[in-house]
């Protein structure tokens, strides 16, 4: 199952678990417990002195290893998410140098926007999904877009040894010039 339309809840077997979910809001519990000081009794919701050891330790025990392992696996994803989307947008520049992508720079840059686009669509998606993981997202994929690319650098590639091809021969392409010419 993907991850990212995943549910995930912390442990439903603790005692808090009934409440989160008839609360409905997990991560707003989640995100409140990283304001829950480890000495202090006041509830990072309310402010008041409401906070009891078992209390504590019945949110700690709700997200437990099965859920922090989970947003291990997500922030890792993300992670790769936001590594593809900045290789993307930093080669953008280095192919650019290329005389023979220059000369489709409209094709090429659009190519290159819709791919660097989805990629960041996706990034932000994970993202989201970082801060609310009972909510499920799904990805758009990218297949399209690295194929049209890959289509549009095959044509460069044989447009690149075509005319490597006649350099190669350059005696003979120039006889081709002069007696098209001429004719």
């Amino acid at each position: 199952k993907n991850i990212f339309s995943e549910v995930i809840v912390g442990n439903e077997n603790s005692q808090i678990a009934d409440l989160i979910k008839q609360l409905n809001n997990g991560d707003w519990v989640k995100q409140g417990i990283d304001y829950l000081k480890e000495d202090s009794k006041n509830c990072p919701f309310c402010q008041n002195q409401t906070i009891t050891d078992d209390l504590k330790q019945e949110i700690k025990d709700y997200f437990d290893e099965s859920y922090q392992n989970k947003i291990t696996e997500l922030k890792k994803l993300n992670s790769e998410y936001w590594n593809a989307y900045q290789e993307v947008e930093n080669n953008e520049s280095k192919l650019f140098k290329n005389d023979f992508i220059k000369n489709r720079e409209i094709e090429f840059k659009l190519l290159y926007k819709n791919l660097a686009e989805k990629l960041r669509s996706n990034w932000s998606k994970t993202s989201d999904k970082i801060k609310t993981t009972s909510k499920t997202i799904s990805l758009e994929s990218t297949i399209l877009e690295k194929r049209a690319l890959n289509n549009f650098f095959d044509e460069i590639i044989q447009e690149i040894k075509t005319h490597n091809l006649k350099i190669k021969n350059k005696e003979r392409t120039r006889k081709e010039i002069i007696n098209n010419f001429w004719k």
